[in-house]
Formats: structure tokens, C-alpha cells, sequence
């Protein structure tokens, strides 16, 4: 009889042998040979095979064509009989039959040679792992139920493939501290560093867990109950997929897969949550600053450059006789499509930007004065009784820009973003008779005012 029991077999017994070919268990000829051994000395007929207070009798018989052994016994008071064609098989039956009566199981079995050849082959397969057969057999059926026609043996090899590697399990806490430390040394900006501390030091203090055990739905709900604004809770979103990418690399998650916060749902902007300041607010606001704060607040707000990328910046990256501001690749924002680069970009210096700065030509060093510099125009706007916006600069620029030019490129090449952001956040927000006074704000006295090229003005 073949011995490579295929797993499309459909007799339950035929289970048992898959699940041994997938454990690569030996097979036990030696014992079986032994135990057919040991039963051909038996010389007195009919044999008796008890269990407990049940007994069932084998008795050889003769014919034409050979020996054979019938198996008799009684069940519900009527008498069974079956034969088979060699002494073992008649003993494995016997044996069985024997033990269910013993447990008071009635079910009648009424099996071939050919079924009992299959039992003792499964019974000698699983001899090795100690696996009982009507274990092993649910066990197939239920791993059935979830490969489908996919073997059991070609699943086993795949798990042992893919979770061969040892994960070094971490709690969230630990590795959010260890991330911060190695970003720190790797030369992360200070201004990123503590946007992780804020956001991911809040999520590890929701999962006081390994992090191998959050799943995608648990990091879901925690961004779901966040009560912010949906570009806010991007923020949120990518700084925790930054987390499970440093855990993955640093093998406290496997590395051949992908990680939960990848299959994190989509956060969808609609827009809605864009605010710019109003130009009377704003004239208010730029018109009553400290000098030292008035180049940060110009720069951002008539030339959309973002507060990561200014405070990275010096006097050196404008260009006063070009009529342009250089955002250098240093200091540009990574780009979302090649996480790798940042890109070079140049801002045209707006007429009304030309005279706010007129009076700092000659400087040289940082532009930002301040440490913090938001955090200043922030005070600033609470003694003025002005509702600071966050990111109101730069929204300001984007919006008052598009109303004025309609050219989406044009407008995301100087903001450093695709056209699809741009249309998405920026159009439609504010009028052009508002652009128009957005551009108009200026110093009341401006001094020593820069005459730009007429083609550097966009």
C-alpha cells in the first residue's frame, strides 16, 4: 500500500497521516514487527482480547484458499461478526471494539481490511508525537477549514519559515524612548524630536503593552477617540507608523511583513479644517511686534515658508537682487513620494514682503531671532486679543496666493507641496478681493525699500 497518504483522501482516518507527514514523524516499523511477532505465538484458539469487563473473541479458520480470522462479540445483545484476512488487522479491530464496549460506546464499526490497514498505519505515524488519532483528526479538519486545499505540511513549512526569527519583545513605552534617543543621534531637529515626544509619549501611555501585541484595530480606536482635527490626526498617524518602523528594524517586530500601523485606514481631509488670519488681523498682529520677531512672521506669512523650514534657514538664503528666497534642501521638508530627498525650492519676495524686510538687509546668521519663535507670536496675539491660528501663516499664503494666481503648480512649487494638496486645501477659501489686501499689508513708514525685478515679482 502507498505510504504517502495524499490529503485529499476523504476517510477520516487517512488525517491522521497527513498531520504525521507534516511533524515528520518516523515510522515505527520495528515495534510493529515486534508486536506481529509476539502474536504468533499465541497457540490457542480463540483468542480473547479484553478491556475491562469487555471481551471479544478471534478465531482462526481454514479454507480453499488460506487461512482467515473472524472477530466475534456482542453488542446490544446481538452477535457481530468480522473477518478478516490477516491476524493483525483482527487484533487491531478486536482491541478497539473491545475498548469502546468497555466505555459503553455502542456505536457499531463496520470497517474493511482496507480501512484497518489505514488505522494501523495511522496509529504507527502518530506513535512518535503521542498524539492520540481522534486528536490529530480534528486538529486536520480544522486546519482544513482555514488552508482550504493547501496541505498541511506546505503551511507548517511556512510558518516555521516566517516566525524563525526571535522577536525581542519590548514594551510601547521603551521603545518610543529608545526611537527618541536614536533620533536624537542621528541629528533629528529639535522641533521634530518634541513633536514625537508629544504625540508618541501620549500613545505609549494608552498601550502599556509589548508592541507586538497592538493590532490595527487597537491603534485605530486610539486615533479615532482623538478629538482633533483631521490634518492633526495625519500628524498623529505618521509618527506612530514611524514607531512600528523603528520596532521593525530593531527586530521587535517581525521584518518580513508588514507592520499594523501600515494598515491603518486612510484619514481623509476635506479642507474644512484649513483657517487663515484675516489681513486686518493680521496687520494688527505684524504692525505691533518686536522687530526681532517681524522677519518670521513676514516670511511665513507672504512667503508660505513652513516654521520647521525657517527656523532652519539664514540671511544668506535670500536673495535680495534675484528677488527670491531660497529654501534649501537642508531645510525643505521631506517630500511624501521620496522620503529620501528633499528638494530645493525657490520663493518669489512679494512687493510687501520686500518692504517688511528692507530694513534687515546686511544681517547675517539665523533669520528667527527666537528660540521658539511661534511661541512669541502666539503671546503676542493673546495681548492683542487676536485668536492665533495655528499654521494661519502658512494657510494664509497658500489660500490668498491660489485666489490671486489660479495656477496650482505655480503655487505648489513655491509651498513645497503636490497640486493635489494645493487644490484640496487652498481653493476656494478666501476671496480675491481678500487675497488683494492680504498682499496689500505693509509698514506704515517702510525704509529703505528694495526695488525688485520686475519678472521676481509673482
Amino acid at each position: 500500500m502507498d505510504r504517502e497518504l495524499r490529503v485529499n483522501w476523504i476517510h477520516p482516518l487517512a488525517f491522521c497521516c497527513q498531520i504525521a507527514d507534516s511533524w515528520r514523524v518516523k515510522s515505527h516499523r520495528t515495534s510493529g514487527t515486534r508486536s506481529s511477532t509476539k502474536k504468533s505465538k499465541a497457540v490457542e484458539w480463540p483468542r480473547e482480547i479484553r478491556q475491562g469487563s469487555a471481551a471479544v473473541k478471534i478465531y482462526r479458520q481454514s479454507r480453499d484458499t488460506g487461512e482467515f480470522f473472524t472477530v466475534a462479540h456482542y453488542m446490544d445483545g446481538k452477535r457481530s461478526r468480522q473477518t478478516f484476512a490477516e491476524e493483525a488487522a483482527a487484533v487491531a479491530f478486536a482491541t478497539q471494539t473491545a475498548s469502546r464496549i468497555a466505555r459503553g460506546d455502542r456505536e457499531a464499526l463496520k470497517v474493511t481490511d482496507a480501512d484497518w490497514r489505514i488505522y494501523s498505519l495511522a496509529r504507527e505515524a502518530l506513535a512518535e508525537s503521542g498524539t492520540a488519532i481522534d486528536v490529530a483528526c480534528r486538529e486536520f479538519a480544522d486546519a482544513r477549514k482555514i488552508l482550504g486545499q493547501t496541505p498541511l505540511s506546505e503551511a507548517a513549512r511556512f510558518f516555521v519559515r516566517h516566525n524563525d526569527e526571535e522577536i525581542v519583545q519590548r514594551s510601547v513605552p521603551e521603545i518610543v524612548e529608545d526611537m527618541i534617543v536614536a533620533k536624537k543621534n542621528a541629528g533629528v531637529g529639535i522641533r521634530a524630536i518634541n513633536d514625537y515626544k508629544s504625540r508618541l509619549r501620549r500613545f505609549a501611555a494608552a498601550f502599556q503593552c509589548p508592541i507586538s501585541s497592538i493590532t490595527k484595530d487597537d491603534i485605530q480606536g486610539f486615533l479615532n477617540g482623538l478629538k482633533i482635527a483631521p490634518r492633526t490626526k495625519k500628524n498623529f498617524k505618521a509618527n506612530i507608523a514611524t514607531l512600528f518602523e523603528y520596532a521593525r528594524s530593531n527586530k521587535h517586530l517581525q521584518r518580513d511583513r508588514k507592520t499594523e500601523a501600515e494598515h491603518l485606514d486612510s484619514i481623509v481631509s476635506t479642507g474644512t479644517d484649513i483657517e487663515v488670519f484675516t489681513p486686518s488681523a493680521f496687520s494688527k498682529l505684524i504692525s505691533n511686534s518686536d522687530a526681532d520677531l517681524v522677519p518670521y512672521l513676514a516670511i511665513r506669512a507672504f512667503a508660505g515658508i513652513r516654521d520647521s523650514e525657517i527656523n532652519r534657514m539664514e540671511w544668506r538664503h535670500v536673495k535680495w537682487e534675484e528677488g527670491h528666497i531660497e529654501v534649501p534642501a537642508a531645510a525643505a521638508k521631506k517630500t511624501r513620494s521620496k522620503k529620501s530627498h528633499r528638494l530645493r525650492r525657490l520663493v518669489p519676495i512679494q512687493p510687501n514682503l520686500a518692504q517688511w524686510l528692507a530694513p534687515y538687509r546686511g544681517r547675517t546668521g539665523k533669520i528667527c531671532a527666537f528660540y521658539n519663535s511661534e511661541r512669541m507670536a502666539r503671546g503676542l496675539a493673546d495681548k492683542l486679543g487676536i485668536r492665533w491660528v495655528h499654521n494661519g501663516l502658512r494657510h494664509g499664503y497658500g489660500s490668498y496666493r491660489v485666489a490671486l494666481q489660479r495656477d496650482y503648480p505655480k503655487v505648489a512649487y513655491e509651498m513645497g507641496n503636490s497640486v493635489d494638496v494645493i487644490k484640496s486645501s487652498y481653493d476656494q477659501v478666501v476671496t480675491p478681493r481678500e487675497a488683494t489686501a492680504w498682499f496689500a499689508i505693509a509698514p506704515t513708514a517702510p525704509k529703505d525699500v528694495v526695488a525688485l525685478p520686475a519678472a521676481a515679482v509673482g
